[in-house]
């Protein structure tokens, strides 16, 4: 088992922004947004750089239509969260994906923590994680409880269907805008 941790490559992505409000108005750490979702408008101070994907908040991946033709992606995406529309000025329609799959999967009594600076410290988030395999969900992307809102993990192996996994088929369709570093392997 190879579990990386998914960061944005801002070489082959843009950053984007709520045209509405400085303020988010949906949370993503996991929950199911697609009931009360509303289409975001959203920009970017570069709209012609745009290209596979952006990146919007913290740990939130915006899709283009175009990447989204890609049926293996699609159903891959489809197994850990949910595609919800945005229109992006000067661009067009995109989806930002929404990780539902939040498994419990960290291995407390191994994992090396990061903790906050203040009187009472507090953890944060992984220097080095342990995942315990058993817990771990059948899509290949997905986020743990602590770092639910800011970090997105990408298991490469140990799925039912290894033809769904995500890493393996971003890198395959020669899609930019991500890296994966890996993080913990069995």
């Amino acid at each position: 088992m190879i579990i990386y941790r998914l960061k944005f490559d801002f070489n082959n992505c843009e950053w984007l922004y709520n045209v509405q409000s400085d303020r988010d108005e949906y949370i993503f750490n996991g929950d199911s947004l697609s009931e009360s979702w509303k289409t975001l408008n959203l920009y970017t101070d570069r709209p012609n750089s745009i290209k596979d994907l952006s990146k919007y908040g913290v740990g939130v991946i915006v899709f283009s239509s175009k990447v989204l033709e890609n049926d293996k992606l699609l159903t891959c995406l489809e197994l850990g969260g949910e595609l919800l529309p945005v229109e992006i000025e000067e661009v067009g329609k995109a989806y930002i994906y929404n990780i539902t799959s939040v498994c419990n999967a960290i291995d407390s009594q191994k994992t090396i923590y990061r903790y906050a600076l203040s009187d009472k410290p507090f953890a944060i988030g992984f220097e080095k994680p342990t995942f315990i395999k058993n817990r771990l969900s059948n899509s290949s992307i997905f986020k743990v409880p602590l770092t639910s809102k800011t970090e997105i993990y990408v298991q490469l192996d140990g799925l039912e269907d290894s033809s769904f996994n995500f890493k393996k088929i971003i890198e395959e369709s020669g899609i930019k805008g991500l890296n994966f570093t890996e993080v913990y392997k069995e």
